[in-house]
């Protein structure tokens, strides 16, 4: 098996490698941690306009949108290049770009269903992010079976009135327009009579309530609508036949999160973790921890300083209070169970990546994307929980330390990571729906 990238491929790494070297942004802070969020969940200001810009710049560059067709502000990035494209931004720790679900989803949607006039309309703004997109399918009654959704729209002169409720609407309180499933027939069946709709957020009508998440963001939401004109104009695709449309867009958004970064960043940034936590030199082999006798030492072997004062951090690790490394290279590390466990993420981390590879070859070959993409979903977001588990099993009470406060750990990213990590579990199709995918149509199992 070849694992080489093509010619082509590989000199488009280099030159987008020479670009992002050169246009890099300086990081945010000192300890920053760029990976940690994204534009679903920037409820700060100030994050968000370091990431508006960025995004401006590599637009600017002709980096947004990259896969998108040229005669549409694209490169026309081939599968493979696209793979590159995303080693490459992880490789230089580059900050997201916002708009993200109106490049990866509303632009190539509108570019296949969209007419002409739409196209000209919308696109371009995609792209600059002068317009940013949210995605109205959910409803507190349609969730996963998003076909059972109520929100209507019923035909009154050259416009559709809309009246209903959409939840979990990932970035609505930024958003400038809205990709809206209504229901124009409701004596259809369930995937008959929805219509796709493109919404002003701006209108008259239109409500946004933030929900505050487990992490303390706020980037879902529940939107109303009220009496909301929407021309007729912004009909995509014909009218009662929107589940079709619907479907593309929701094949772009699984591709998409099928396509995560590289696990093994993570598996890098745990191991990073065990390296900088101590180990309780009265720690048993198992990990776990003896009755400490008298004061613990401190790295320089006082026994009195105050700064000998240690802090627990986990089944049998401690931290010097003064943040000084142990003796003898004692940290969490050490442990042969510890290694094992984060070898085990790394042995994991590459069955996926060479899973992904697998499928980029069907693609390469002509071949649609297959139902295995669900197996590379359900695997990415499973080991990305485990792993956020276990390094706050490292982390003992630090873990409770949230993200950015005073003395946590490694500014306390991981208890970010496990509160947002169910999110991938349920996005773009839970769990549950990739196991029936997987189960029906991989397995061949019959359908309980």
């Amino acid at each position: 098996m070849d694992f080489k990238y093509s010619d082509e491929a590989e000199a488009f790494r280099r030159e987008f490698r020479t670009w992002l070297e050169a246009n890099l942004p300086p990081r945010r802070s000192p300890d920053a941690d760029d990976d940690i969020g994204s534009e679903i969940v920037r409820s700060d200001d100030h994050d968000w306009n370091f990431s508006l810009a960025w995004h401006r710049q590599m637009n600017a560059g002709g980096w947004v949108g990259v896969n998108w067709p040229k005669a549409y502000g694209g490169r026309g990035a081939t599968l493979e290049q696209m793979v590159v494209y995303n080693e490459e931004m992880v490789r230089a720790h580059a900050p997201g770009i916002v708009n993200g679900l109106g490049i990866m989803l509303v632009g190539p949607t509108l570019i296949h269903w969209g007419t002409e006039e739409q196209k000209q309309r919308f696109v371009p703004k995609i792209l600059s992010a002068e317009e940013i997109w949210c995605q109205g399918y959910s409803e507190p009654g349609a969730g996963s079976d998003v076909a059972s959704l109520n929100t209507r729209a019923v035909e009154e002169g050259d416009y559709f009135i809309v009246n209903g409720q959409k939840v979990w609407t990932s970035g609505a309180d930024r958003a400038d327009w809205c990709i809206l499933l209504v229901r124009t027939d409701p004596e259809a069946p369930k995937h008959k009579g929805i219509s796709y709709l493109l919404v002003d957020m701006h209108s008259p009508g239109v409500t946004v309530r933030p929900l505050v998440q487990m992490t303390g963001e706020k980037g879902f939401n529940e939107v109303f609508f009220e009496d909301v004109k929407v021309p007729k104009k912004n009909l995509v695709g014909e009218k009662n036949q929107g589940w079709q449309v619907a479907v593309t867009t929701l094949m772009f958004e699984r591709s998409s999160i099928a396509a995560m970064r590289d696990m093994m960043t993570s598996v890098n940034k745990l191991a990073k973790l065990a390296k900088t936590i101590g180990r309780n030199a009265n720690a048993s082999p198992n990990g776990r921890t003896a009755k400490p006798k008298g004061r613990a030492a401190a790295p320089n072997g006082d026994t009195t300083s105050p700064k000998a004062e240690t802090t627990q951090s986990g089944a049998g690790a401690t931290l010097p209070s003064d943040g000084t490394a142990w003796p003898n290279g004692s940290s969490a590390w050490d442990d042969t169970s510890v290694r094992q466990q984060i070898a085990g993420f790394a042995c994991d981390a590459a069955a996926l990546r060479y899973s992904n590879l697998r499928q980029l070859t069907r693609r390469l070959k002509g071949l649609p994307p297959g139902p295995e993409g669900s197996v590379g979903k359900l695997a990415a977001s499973d080991l990305n929980l485990r792993m956020a588990k276990f390094a706050l099993e490292l982390l003992g009470p630090y873990s409770q330390f949230e993200h950015g406060a005073p003395f946590a750990l490694d500014r306390g990213s991981w208890n970010y990571r496990m509160l947002s990590a169910r999110a991938f579990t349920i996005a773009g199709g839970t769990s549950e729906i990739q196991h029936n995918i997987i189960g029906e149509r991989v397995l061949g199992l019959p359908k309980g």
